[in-house]
């Protein structure tokens, strides 16, 4: 699989569409292609696919971030909507669940700038633990985050 590093999509972008399909992702050096789920995308005129690698099926992942071509993307799968700005941030480290400790992820997240509410998170949620999940979380609306919310709270 391609992978996009998600670091490199830190920093304010302008998100203006998404969609949800199936990609043809290899997810091992030595895998066929393969069908994954994916969840796409466009950041600066760029179609991103968080490809999530379902694993046995009650552990999950993310496999990775695949940059796709616009012929790539099935017909009335995906939908355009006036642009936003969004500033991305990967964090490695969250108490998502207000457990009161923080657990191993990798997380993309997008907030808004015009509310500052997040408005999407993908990623790979418990990397650390025996049941690591895929993190899709696609909220237009936006919305705060209790895991935000506290991190905010805390004295640096």
């Amino acid at each position: 699989m391609s992978d996009v590093d998600p670091k490199s999509l830190e920093g304010i972008r302008v998100l203006d569409g998404r969609g949800e399909f199936v990609v043809a992702a290899k997810r091992w050096p030595n895998d066929s292609d393969d069908n994954a789920r994916a969840e796409v995308l466009r950041l600066d005129g760029v179609l991103y696919a968080f490809v999530e690698d379902e694993n046995d099926g009650y552990r999950s992942s993310m496999a990775g971030i695949l940059i796709l071509r616009p012929d790539q993307v099935p017909p009335g799968a995906f939908v355009e909507f006036p642009p936003m700005v969004v500033t991305c941030r990967w964090i490695e480290q969250w108490d998502r669940w207000g457990a009161g400790y923080a657990n191993e992820c990798g997380v993309l997240y997008g907030v808004d700038e015009k509310t500052g509410l997040v408005v999407f998170e993908y990623g790979t949620d418990q990397i650390d633990d025996y049941y690591p999940s895929f993190v899709a979380v696609w909220r237009p609306d936006g919305y705060m985050p209790d895991w935000l919310k506290n991190a905010a709270e805390q004295p640096e």
